[in-house]
């Protein structure tokens, strides 16, 4: 009967844990205040009761092709394509991993080995930047 228990517990209690474990893998909601956690960005904005604040923050891992809040961090290694005036809250961002000959938004950040070599004034929100590659000091 011992041994039954012992092993109904720890079944249970295994069953928990790999069951937060797949949650926060995929997202999970928080209240806004603390910071957000590294690697992870915030993806949508919903009511609900988070003490004196009237919305949760919905955040998921960082990934490449991703729809981000405004205010969300922007990841090390990421840049913006996109704007959404009907995305999250108002203003969402599209972020990406940085390719040659693509356009960003004017407030992203320049990557590492990378160059401007053209502004586009009529798209991304009021003025992107053509980015490419700089291959070999060039």
């Amino acid at each position: 009967m011992r041994f039954t228990n012992s092993f109904i517990f720890l079944s249970i209690f295994f069953s928990l844990n790999f069951w937060c474990l797949y949650v926060s893998a995929q997202g999970q909601y928080i209240c806004p205040g603390p910071s957000i956690p590294e690697g992870y960005v915030i993806t949508k904005l919903t009511s609900g009761n988070c003490g004196a604040f009237l919305i949760q923050q919905y955040i998921e891992p960082v990934k490449d092709g991703i729809e981000i809040c405004f205010g969300s961090p922007l990841p090390n290694g990421y840049v913006i394509t996109r704007l959404n005036a009907n995305g999250c809250g108002g203003v969402g961002r599209y972020i990406e991993k940085p390719r040659n000959g693509m356009v960003i938004c004017r407030d992203s950040p320049i990557p590492q080995g990378y160059v401007v070599t053209r502004v586009i004034p009529n798209g991304y929100g009021g003025a992107g930047q053509y980015i490419e590659l700089l291959i070999g000091g060039r």
